[in-house]
């Protein structure tokens, strides 16, 4: 892909590309806008294979990250909020506290 061999080019990307390697357990890819955040993400993943946990505010996040990985040639799985009625805890975003 055109795009990810420019973008393993670029300063930023080769640091968090080394310190995704190294096993880092938590990155943070930030001052990037839109789809570009889950092609950096795809490249990380097709550079140095391993699974990943991408977290996101909301639902349709989610489905926009899965969406945009999978475009890029990442393996992505997307893990819907449960409702309270199967047992889950609480919920992110949500000004209630669980009542369990």
């Amino acid at each position: 892909m055109v795009l990810g061999s420019m973008l393993r080019e670029w300063p930023a990307f080769e640091a968090l590309a080394k310190s995704f390697a190294e096993g880092d357990p938590c990155l943070r890819v930030a001052g990037l806008t839109g789809s570009a955040r889950a092609l950096a993400v795809a490249e990380l993943l097709q550079a140095h294979p391993r699974p990943a946990l991408v977290v996101v505010a909301g639902l349709a996040e989610a489905h926009r990250w899965t969406q945009d990985l999978k475009l890029f040639g990442a393996t992505a799985l997307e893990f819907p909020r449960r409702s309270r009625g199967s047992g889950a805890a609480a919920t992110t975003g949500s000004s209630t506290p669980n009542a369990r």
